[in-house]
């Protein structure tokens, strides 16, 4: 069910049983709302599906590892500590929800640097199994700026975004990603050549739609979750003929002159397709 101004989603298990009272027959009818509970699970599916992205990079580092030369072995070193930090990271965050009582993510504002952070992201993929015979790379356009936000969230939202266009690419195609500065934020992009078709792009930030197979296809759904309800921004995709998917998400430059309670409502954007 949709609900309030704000039209959230409230979900309702719904129970009912015949009943007879002083010979009368009536039917008893019960709602509980399990939005909590359902968001908890979902949350939890969110953090192993991101969980899973980080140690298919780990284990493609590992393969080559196993037969690098000592000189490669130095290139190696500092992006397996960086995977390694990210899975570490991740785990922290999946504890913090859990032990909170509100069960939300307590955000962790920190100073990043944009052009640095889709750097750390493309090299994350450039042996990862789903990246294999494919290139990312940084566009050119992308601006080297500082912002505050919350690290792990934020590269957790565009390596899901990597991710999901490297499964769509095809064998020899380039994703691009990218980061600008823009009048309502800081965009950061990811493009590949593949077309959504009309059907998934009505249904693809839907926790309950998959192309993928029950469990799976979490990614565009834990991006609008975790922009929206953490990074407070928002979320916008053109796909089309011309121009391929884009996603982009765009974020505030400062997460912390926004309130917990404006969480969600600071940013309000259209979609233009062009």
């Amino acid at each position: 069910m949709i609900s309030g101004r704000d039209h959230k989603n409230i979900d309702l298990r719904i129970k009912t049983s015949p009943i007879v009272i002083e010979g009368e027959q009536f039917t008893l009818f019960v709602l509980t709302d399990i939005t909590g509970e359902n968001q908890r699970k979902v949350l939890e599916r969110i953090f192993f599906h991101d969980l899973a992205n980080s140690i298919g990079s780990l284990l493609g580092y590992a393969e080559l590892m196993k037969d690098a030369k000592p000189n490669e072995l130095e290139q190696f070193r500092h992006v397996f500590f960086e995977i390694t930090q990210c899975i570490s990271d991740e785990i922290f965050i999946q504890q913090q929800l859990t032990a909170a009582e509100n069960h939300e993510i307590e955000i962790q504002p920190s100073v990043i640097h944009s052009r640095s952070l889709l750097n750390s992201v493309a090299e994350m993929y450039r042996y990862h199994k789903e990246g294999k015979g494919k290139s990312v790379i940084i566009d050119r356009s992308a601006e080297d700026f500082m912002c505050v936000t919350d690290d792990v969230l934020l590269r957790r939202v565009i390596s899901n975004l990597v991710k999901n266009a490297l499964e769509a690419s095809s064998p020899h195609d380039v994703v691009t990603i990218g980061c600008i500065r823009k009048n309502q934020g800081l965009e950061f992009s990811v493009h590949n050549n593949a077309v959504i078709p009309n059907d998934v792009q009505l249904q693809i930030f839907k926790r309950s739609f998959s192309t993928k197979g029950v469990g799976r296809g979490l990614g565009t759904y834990s991006v609008k979750l975790l922009t929206e309800e953490y990074l407070n921004g928002v979320v916008l995709f053109n796909s089309n003929q011309r121009i391929g998917t884009v996603f982009s998400i765009i974020i505030p430059e400062n997460i912390k002159n926004y309130t917990q309670e404006k969480k969600g409502t600071i940013l309000t954007f259209s979609q233009t397709r062009v």
